[in-house]
């Protein structure tokens, strides 16, 4: 053969002990490659146009536990009835690992009992798809058949007689030469090369090692041998947070968000709907559901945590009329995905509901992928969503399989199990010039000036799967029981001549964290020529100033930064400055109580996420609690305190799944009927108050047309009345709170009530805000609050609070103390009124800022402007960690 077709002739390295190796960047490989087993059976197949049956695992075991369960009295039969799955599983293992050996499923009297019954169950049924034996034993028949390969050189590192005999079958008919040994004179790594340090913190190590690797300026010369590829990626963070070219470390995940669509979309099929499962659902990258369907009912759901209650229907069909011809599809779309329970919780699911719902989502995963897989950037998802695909589909074919219907542990145990190869994740590819990352010290296979060995420990030993007798059995049968012995001598073999290329500097890094993991047995060769050196602390070196050498470690020491405090003005060009031309209550309050919050809100138009959180808690309850009692009472036919703690009952029984489902799960029973108890209480009272007052209830969430200080008020009255004299009467509804609003009522500071009795001044053109009364209905006590200075008729006793002003004589305070501290909004001086002293605040200020102390039900301390703010760490309140 001439040197130039030598040259293009495909040569393939391989090894037992690698994995597929990919080319060090900006190296030149054409027609070289390098790995395991693998890698060498897929060029095979390729080049012979065999492309493998690809099954995955998870069908391929419910596939076998079909074939176990026709096989009648058997070693495994009790196996099977106690754990089908995990015995199919464990057994389809071994019947893999057998074809490895050289069995071709055939019956042998000198074979174990295991075997012999695995042999029943070998020919017929469904395939199963092809493993590696499968795989080897099409290879053979191709090239029996007379098909030939391309010319060729296969440089195995280990002689031919150490692997399995499954492949030196097909190895016998390649052109095999042995890989050239290179004689180095160091075997193991010399004490003087050696720098070994000892970490309590992993963060900590990477941190070091990557400024070490800096420091050097030789990060193309080093190779980085981390079995942990958690571990690789902490280190490539910390490397390319130097300005080092990145390793591109790799990690294999389970949780990829694009492959939780199957686990959320099969935990839709319990009702009532869960919630926080649906958010999960609409927040999915990619989602069966277009975008602005999924912002707008996750928005919706954060309102109203539930699905078909009122507000959930009102934004399907805003969202419907929005879409045009295609509403009604998306609205079906929405329906079986989210709104369309197959059982109640708790129960089993069908295995054809389950097998349907599966294959929907494998369709669905398989077209989106086509999309994706025409975007520039797209292919990487796309491979995901096919991945995904395979995982529905496989998970379909089990649940038909499967003899009984499917409880949620069972489905859960399922899903786990067809997803367990998980997704390949890279935050960053490798890059020229950059360390090299290896995860086996046997993948060193050329001159290694630097090495850095980063977790000297090792979980990985040889996998025994048969006793000493049964070993024997299958070797007098002619079967290579004694092949995973080999490989992993091999693997050892191969990691200690792998050190003769250290020749330089080598820096391994042991972590306590990890002290429950064997160590390395390589590194224990290693430290055994090392007598009694012992490793150098890393934290001590760190405390001690950093460390010189082949691995300098520099430490700066910087002395404490004094950091100005938070400014309590800020200085702002006022013509970014411009008013509203509406108002709300909550607008006012911060125009008073704290300007800067109003400016990151209105004129930055800074916002946290609306669909940040689920409505929980005091907000859920109160929701719920408004729908409730406005639906019981709105329509004005309730006629007696029986009739209506009666209707209340038969209301939040019917709307607690769709406006309040977290609190229909089973585990919030005592929740919910604490709640469903004090709503029968508050109906009563509710009425009570209604029928001593004599006030007739004009509406409920009523929507008053007013003008607030020049701008139009934006707001919703909770429960508007008139007394029988044509006089209307402002009660706001609050689930709980009686000390505070008791309080706040007291201090004329109950500032949102307030503004709304301004609001329906105005719109019922009552001329005189005195004119009407107000007070609170707080619902968890089933009492109304209302002051002495403007009283709601029908109060009792303890309901009237003594000495409390009016609200009118409130909203006339607090329009004055609006209007002398409105300057900021002119010169750019913009308060941050909770950072500043009192005596620095505008006259009339206080009424907007009352303290708040901790207390059993919060933890939070300040300024009531405060406590539900989220620009507190812009502002300098909150800490910056």
């Amino acid at each position: 053969m001439s040197a130039e077709k030598r040259s293009m002739m495909p040569r393939l390295a391989i090894s037992l002990a690698w994995h597929d190796i990919p080319p060090v960047p900006g190296s030149a490989t054409l027609g070289e490659k390098s790995g395991g087993r693998e890698t060498l059976l897929r060029w095979l197949e390729t080049q012979l146009g065999l492309p493998p049956l690809v099954v995955p695992q998870a069908t391929r075991t419910v596939r076998y536990a079909a074939r176990l369960q026709k096989a009648g009295k058997s070693s495994f039969i009790r196996s099977l009835d106690a754990d089908l799955w995990g015995t199919a599983k464990t057994l389809l293992s071994r019947r893999d690992e057998l074809k490895i050996m050289g069995w071709d499923g055939g019956n042998d009297s000198g074979l174990p009992k295991l075997v012999q019954d695995l042999a029943a169950v070998e020919k017929g049924g469904v395939s199963l798809g092809f493993a590696e034996g499968d795989r080897l034993e099409a290879v053979l028949a191709a090239l029996s058949d007379g098909q030939t390969l391309p010319e060729h050189e296969i440089l195995l590192q280990e002689p031919s007689e150490v692997w399995p005999s499954a492949w030196r079958k097909v190895l016998e008919k390649l052109n095999v030469a042995a890989a050239k040994e290179t004689k180095v004179a160091n075997a193991l790594i010399k004490s003087k090369q050696l720098t070994w340090w000892r970490s309590l913190s992993a963060v900590a190590a990477a941190e070091a090692v990557a400024s070490s690797i800096a420091a050097s300026g030789k990060a193309g010369e080093t190779i980085v041998l981390c079995e942990d590829a958690r571990l690789a990626e902490l280190l490539d963070d910390a490397l390319t947070a130097r300005g080092v070219p990145a390793m591109g470390a790799t990690a294999v995940t389970q949780a990829h968000p694009v492959l939780q669509a199957l686990p959320l979309a099969l935990g839709l099929m319990w009702g009532p709907a869960d919630p926080e499962k649906v958010m999960d659902f609409f927040m999915l990258p990619v989602c069966p559901l277009p975008r602005s369907w999924s912002r707008g009912l996750a928005e919706a759901l954060a309102e109203r945590p539930g699905v078909g209650g009122s507000t959930w229907n009102d934004a399907v069909a805003k969202l419907a009329a929005a879409s045009g011809d295609k509403g009604e599809e998306r609205r079906e779309r929405l329906q079986f995905w989210v709104a369309s329970p197959e059982e109640k919780a708790g129960a089993s699911l069908k295995q054809a509901s389950v097998a349907k719902r599966c294959r929907a989502v494998s369709r669905w995963a398989i077209g989106r992928a086509s999309m994706e897989a025409k975007e520039e950037f797209g292919k990487e998802l796309a491979a995901i969503l096919e991945l995904l695909s395979a995982q529905a589909a496989s998970l379909a074919e089990i649940a038909e399989a499967f003899p009984e219907p499917l409880s949620e542990p069972q489905l859960e145990r399922l899903v786990t199990s067809v997803q367990e190869q998980g997704v390949e994740t890279r935050v960053r590819p490798p890059e020229a010039k950059g360390p090299r990352w290896i995860c086996s010290l046997a993948e060193v296979d050329r001159p290694c000036p630097r090495l850095v060995w980063f977790g000297v420990h090792s979980e990985e030993g040889p996998s025994e799967h048969w006793t000493s007798l049964e070993a024997a059995q299958l070797t007098r049968a002619g079967l290579d029981a004694g092949f995973e012995e080999r490989r992993h001598a091999a693997k050892r073999s191969a990691e200690r001549a792998s050190l003769k290329w250290a020749s330089g500097p080598v820096l391994a890094v042991e972590l306590a964290a990890k002290a429950d993991i064997p160590f390395h047995p390589v590194w224990l060769d290693i430290k055994g020529g090392l007598g009694n050196r012992q490793p150098e602390s890393l934290e001590r070196l760190i405390a001690e100033g950093g460390a010189k050498g082949d691995w300098p470690l520099s430490v700066k020491s910087r002395k404490p930064v004094r950091f100005q405090a938070p400014p309590a003005v800020w200085s702002v060009d006022p013509k970014l400055l411009k008013d509203r031309d509406s108002t709300s209550a909550g607008d006012l309050e911060n125009r008073l109580g704290c300007p800067l919050h109003w400016t990151f809100e209105y004129c930055a138009r800074l916002h946290s996420s609306p669909i940040a959180e689920l409505a929980e808690g005091i907000l859920l309850k109160g929701n719920l609690s408004h729908d409730i009692l406005e639906e019981v009472f709105g329509n004005g036919k309730i006629s007696s305190a029986k009739q209506a703690a009666a209707k209340t009952l038969k209301v939040f029984d019917r709307r607690i799944a769709t406006d309040a489902a977290t609190l229909a799960s089973p585990a919030a029973a005592r929740e919910r009927l604490e709640l469903r108890t004090q709503l029968e209480k508050a109906a009563t009272s509710f009425f009570g108050l209604i029928e001593r007052s004599g006030y007739k209830i004009v509406g409920f969430e009523v929507t008053p047309k007013a003008k607030l200080l020049g701008r139009d008020f934006r707001g919703r009255l909770d429960c508007v009345l008139e007394s029988k004299s044509g006089k209307p009467a402002l009660l706001d509804l609050k689930y709980a709170g009686i000390k505070k609003y008791s309080g706040l009522t007291k201090e004329g500071k109950a500032l949102q009530l307030a503004v709304y009795l301004a609001a329906l001044a105005q719109d019922r053109k009552v001329g005189k805000t005195e004119e009407i009364a107000a007070g609170y209905f707080i619902v968890d006590r089933g009492r109304m609050l209302t002051p002495s200075g403007g009283p709601l008729d029908g109060a009792l006793e303890d309901e009237l609070l003594e000495d409390a002003p009016s609200i009118a004589s409130v909203w006339k305070n607090y329009a004055l103390a609006l209007n002398a501290a409105e300057g900021w909004l002119k010169s750019g001086k913009i308060p941050a009124r909770p950072l500043q002293e009192p005596d620095e605040w505008p006259d009339g200020t206080e009424i907007a800022m009352t303290e708040i102390k901790k207390s059993q039900f919060s933890d939070f301390e300040g300024y009531s402007v405060c406590q539900y703010c989220a620009y507190g760490r812009l502002c300098g309140r909150e800490e910056v960690s």
